[in-house]
């Protein structure tokens, strides 16, 4: 349900050197001087996600897919890790919304000054095979998401993106019965965006 991303991010040796110049990236994530940069990453983690980091859900039918910074750039709680491409992500607005994650901590305080040697307290989207954290059961009408071995990670990340949520398990199993149905037999295209505005729908 929920997998973890391959890394595929790379930058040419005077990208890099353009971020050196603009140290220290308090306030530069929205640099004009940056936009291309920005651009090419998420063009990369476009092609290479369909889905939510964090979730698992497919971006059509969320809010739209963002860059997000796994270590919060709001509030520049760690501005030194801004453009760290292992600390870049697509999620959706759910996952990546100030209310839900927010500025939120996502490593252990004080951190490493290593990216990678940093104690996460959430499932790592590249670091953490989210298999080893977390079980399903399929109730039909929902898929429910259960912390595997008391695992910390996995009961951190459950309650920040709500993973257990009565939303997100209807979700999940109404996406995968629409992969079900679309392998057994191609659904018509008004059919699955009537689909489509039944998972959005809101009361």
């Amino acid at each position: 349900m929920i997998h973890q991303v391959p890394f595929v991010l790379n930058l040419t040796i005077s990208e890099y050197r353009r971020l050196v110049n603009l140290k220290p990236w308090n306030r530069k994530w929205n640099n004009p001087d940056v936009l291309d940069i920005k651009a090419k990453i998420k063009t990369q983690l476009t092609y290479n996600q369909e889905c939510c980091a964090h979730c698992g859900l497919p971006f059509k039918g969320s809010k739209g897919k963002q860059i997000e910074h796994i270590a919060p750039n709001a509030n520049y709680r760690q501005p030194q890790f801004t453009f760290t491409l292992h600390n870049l992500v697509l999620s959706c607005g759910y996952c990546n919304d100030l209310i839900v994650k927010g500025t939120k901590p996502t490593i252990e305080l004080p951190e490493h000054r290593f990216y990678s040697r940093c104690n996460f307290l959430i499932v790592h989207p590249y670091f953490d095979d989210p298999d080893d954290y977390y079980d399903w059961t399929d109730n039909n009408d929902r898929i429910l998401i259960q912390i595997k071995n008391n695992e910390e990670k996995a009961k951190y990340s459950i309650e920040m993106f709500g993973l257990d949520s009565e939303e997100m398990s209807g979700w999940r199993a109404a996406f995968s019965l629409l992969n079900i149905q679309n392998d057994l037999k191609p659904i018509s295209s008004d059919d699955e965006e009537l689909v489509q505005q039944t998972l959005e729908y809101k009361k």
